[in-house]
């Protein structure tokens, strides 16, 4: 069993993979489930993770929802994009999970561009939204001011802000083992 109870993998089943030579940028619009499908990959292959949304918190020592209540969204914004200037640098090159609002920057998008693999996990409308209703209840206050009806908007946005070479992975509604198992297909691993 992997990171997540029902993963259904024995210890044999999976290739031997090789580790990252440089970091793999996970990204996607609100419910895609970026966070999960990148611990699920991490889990698969034993790559680090490097989950932004948890580094800002952890940095700022409290919620994304009350650090944007307390300092609004152009702060919290600046601290994602602190985050991935960071997750970007170390060493061994790490899987990053970031949500769709660390690429509003241009400076954001370039270094992204220029020093990851980027990946963009494509849900299905209907998925988006169960998975914001997941995430909202299993963390209150998750992704605040972003409601169902927005997701096609965003998720419109976030595709329209892709940078040249990053690589688009339809993972439908797939639980997160089963969509990491198609990043690392689409990426050839």
């Amino acid at each position: 069993m992997g990171y997540y109870g029902d993963h259904p993998s024995d210890a044999g089943d999976d290739p031997d993979l090789a580790a990252l030579d440089r970091p793999l940028l996970l990204i996607g619009p609100p419910g895609a489930g970026v966070g999960s499908v990148a611990a699920a990959l991490c889990s698969l292959t034993g790559w680090p993770l490097a989950d932004l949304d948890r580094r800002v918190e952890h940095d700022a020592g409290r919620s994304l929802a009350a650090l944007l209540r307390a300092e609004g969204g152009r702060m919290a914004r600046a601290r994602e994009a602190a985050a991935l200037a960071r997750a970007l640098q170390e060493r061994p090159p790490a899987v990053i999970a970031a949500g769709p609002f660390a690429f509003e920057h241009l400076d954001s998008r370039r270094q992204a561009a220029a020093g990851a693999q980027v990946v963009c996990l494509l849900r299905p409308l209907e998925a988006l939204r169960a998975g914001l209703a997941a995430e909202r209840s299993r963390s209150p206050g998750a992704l605040p001011g972003v409601e169902p009806a927005d997701i096609p908007t965003v998720s419109d946005a976030l595709l329209a802000q892709l940078f040249d070479g990053a690589l688009r992975v339809d993972v439908g509604a797939s639980p997160p083992w089963a969509a990491a198992r198609a990043v690392l297909a689409a990426l050839g691993r």
